[in-house]
């Protein structure tokens, strides 16, 4: 899986051309001996997460994700810097996205597809409407962490009716906007430095009234410290919800710390 990594986008003849050498050269191991080309979507990309009981496809509010390490969209590809939740859309788009889904859920129906669980539709919305990028059966990460802090339905109750095959009869019901922001460490996605111990986000947390999720760490003797790439993930519900995760990044006391100031 070229650990989530393996996709790059490149502008240019000659980039692509070097990048290929790249993979074929073994950057990924095994991973890279055989690589893909695909056609260039361009446009804002689209978490759409759904649940399926085998014949309803739900889905559940639209996330953003930014997977560029760096602000504007540059840097190399990441396993997700950020998102927030719900995504603005026009009146035509939206219906794009929803015309989408209703046809994958017609399609695992004509396929007799009889599958119970999570699908996550990656997206681009393009000038034609949007457009899958890729499939997925789990929750998105970071997608889920905006999603679930603004989930006002009972989670349990949601995956027993997915089991049970009561979709069509459920009403979602969500909170205030989310915001998701990853905290990485210094060199991720190639070699990020570990064992830097992070301080004061407890306090942090309760000051700020955020949530924070451990990613890449390790406790020891009663400290924490970094253990590869995407450390922490903090997220905030609220119209402020992206200033107080800001904020948190910023008063962190990690001195490897990365993030990105532009995830809204």
């Amino acid at each position: 899986m070229a650990s989530g990594k393996g996709v790059v986008i490149v502008n240019d003849a000659e980039e692509a051309v070097e990048k290929a050498e790249e993979m074929l050269n073994g950057k990924f191991g095994q991973a890279s001996k055989r690589i893909l080309f695909e056609e260039y979507l361009k446009g804002e990309e689209l978490s759409a997460i759904c649940l399926y009981d085998g014949n309803t496809l739900l889905p559940l509010e639209f996330a953003r994700d930014h997977k560029k390490l760096l602000e504007g969209e540059k840097g190399p590809n990441t396993g997700g810097m950020g998102a927030y939740s719900p995504v603005k859309m026009d009146g035509d788009m939206e219906n794009s996205v929803f015309n989408l889904l209703k046809n994958i859920e017609n399609a695992l129906k004509r396929e007799n597809i009889r599958y119970h669980g999570v699908l996550y539709v990656g997206m681009i919305l393009t000038k034609d409407g949007a457009k899958v990028l890729e499939y997925n059966v789990r929750f998105g990460d970071p997608e889920a962490q905006a999603l679930m802090v603004r989930l006002q339905n009972d989670l349990q109750e949601l995956l027993t009716d997915v089991f049970n095959e009561r979709l069509e009869k459920v009403e979602l019901r969500w909170g205030d906007p989310s915001n998701v922001l990853t905290i990485a460490s210094e060199g991720y996605p190639f070699s990020p430095k570990k064992d830097v111990e992070i301080g004061n986000f407890h306090e942090l947390a309760k000051e700020l009234g955020v949530n924070v999720f451990g990613g890449a760490i390790k406790k020891k003797n009663g400290k924490y410290f970094s253990d590869g790439g995407r450390v922490l993930s903090v997220a905030a519900v609220g119209e402020d919800a992206h200033e107080r995760t800001l904020a948190f990044a910023k008063r962190l006391d990690f001195p490897s710390k990365v993030y990105r100031k532009d995830v809204f």
